[in-house]
């Protein structure tokens, strides 16, 4: 799991720029959206089979 946080983290840090703000269980209403809002939130991660004894793990973020 702290894979994931420190790459959510990472992409928080690179939008800085637009504002970015990490959260982890975000809940707006549309109609109190006045400004557009950059949110940050790690998903979980994806396992990809390689073979059977195998496998690869793919963080996932949502923007």
């Amino acid at each position: 799991m702290s894979d994931i946080l420190n790459l959510a983290r990472a992409v928080a840090e690179e939008l800085r720029e637009y504002k970015a703000e990490l959260l982890y269980f975000p809940e707006f209403e549309l109609r109190d959206l006045d400004d557009l809002r950059i949110v940050v939130v790690p998903a979980g991660t994806q396992y990809k089979t390689l073979s059977r004894a195998a496998h690869e793990e793919l963080p996932k973020v949502q923007i």
